[in-house]
């Protein structure tokens, strides 16, 4: 039986209907920073993702090839184990088959999934006893949120900047070290030769060595330098970007024009949104699908019969150019050709 500290045991739900709650919001507008904090702030909650899983698996100790700093994207991050069932989403599929049938409450955190009104529709449906809930997080973000970007971004240049201390504090150790040893080398040196310098000159070297080192000290100190501090355009952000984007290219370019906000038509018992009014939401969803027909190529396109009519002339067209151009380029049959012409323009005078 494993020890109580090796579990992460969630406290039991309150009686009544457990929740699944489903955020919605753009990519790379902070999504999941807000579930995280979310998560923090409600410990009853457990989330259900892909990038659970591989949080999941880096407690458990199991190695990943290209290690647990890097992602593929935040929504699907790249499994890459060596392991079948890992690589392949049977685990995924797996969590998603038992958790409607346990006594939790859930945040379901698929950014593109929870942006499709259809594949919404077939996760509830594996939550029929469950209340249903959404929180949009589209538009403008809140005074709360905008306050937690702040904090993270100022965390995370704090820790940069320690990280560079600590860098810099063992490069200068591995200094003084080699600078030790080189000293204690010439100092040996120095005695086979000098065997009989007097002990009062000894003891002045000492003393130098002593406030050399002294010296190396305070100057540490005082490469310390001031505290980290957000510049003005940092404090300006209203989201953090991170390591990897939350969205594959591919994965946006095939699914955009489909990303719709949800309705208690699609069987959510509230529908809350979080940052904006829903008429501002709607107009900022719109906003973003129109600005992505104009910017990314839409995979979803599939030509009419009247281009594939006109494709096919266009191809027996091209082949009839290319043949000419090959017989152009073969000198007998440029001969040929050139003969047949004059031919004809004798015929015509």
């Amino acid at each position: 039986m494993r020890p109580k500290k090796d579990v992460d045991v969630k406290p039991a739900p309150k009686d009544g209907p457990n929740q699944v709650l489903f955020p919605v919001g753009l990519p790379d507008t902070g999504v999941f920073d807000w579930a995280d904090n979310f998560l923090a702030k409600n410990p009853n909650y457990t989330e259900l993702s892909d990038r659970k899983i591989l949080e999941w698996a880096s407690k458990s100790g199991l190695w990943r090839q290209k290690g647990y700093s890097w992602r593929a994207s935040n929504d699907k991050p790249e499994m890459g184990f060596g392991i079948p069932y890992m690589d392949d989403a049977s685990v995924s599929r797996l969590l998603n088959a038992i958790a409607p049938t346990l006594k939790r409450n859930y945040v379901v955190l698929e950014l593109k999934s929870n942006l499709i009104a259809s594949e919404r529709a077939a996760t509830l449906k594996q939550f029929k006893s469950f209340d249903k809930v959404s929180t949009v997080l589209v538009g403008a973000p809140n005074a709360e949120y905008k306050t937690l970007v702040q904090q993270l971004l100022l965390a995370e240049k704090k820790k940069k900047a320690d990280d560079e201390k600590k860098k810099k504090a063992m490069e200068t150790e591995r200094k003084r070290l080699a600078e030790e040893r080189q000293k204690k080398a010439e100092a040996a040196k120095k005695a086979r030769l000098n065997s009989q310098k007097k002990d009062g000159d000894k003891d002045d070297e000492a003393k130098e060595d002593e406030a050399e080192a002294k010296e190396e000290e305070a100057e540490a100190a005082e490469d310390d330098g001031p505290p980290a501090e957000l510049t003005e355009e940092e404090k300006s952000l209203t989201c953090r970007k991170l390591a990897a984007s939350d969205l594959l290219a591919a994965d946006l370019a095939q699914s955009f024009a489909d990303f719709s906000l949800p309705s208690k038509d699609e069987g959510f018992s509230q529908i809350n949104y979080e940052w904006e009014a829903a008429a501002n939401c709607e107009k900022t969803l719109k906003e973003y699908v129109h600005e992505k027909k104009m910017t990314q190529r839409v995979e979803s396109l599939k030509p009419g019969d009247w281009f594939a009519e006109e494709w096919k002339k266009w191809g027996k067209t091209y082949q009839e150019w290319k043949r000419r151009q090959m017989e152009w380029k073969d000198p007998s049959k440029k001969e040929t050709a050139s003969g047949e012409e004059k031919r004809s323009c004798r015929e015509e005078g």
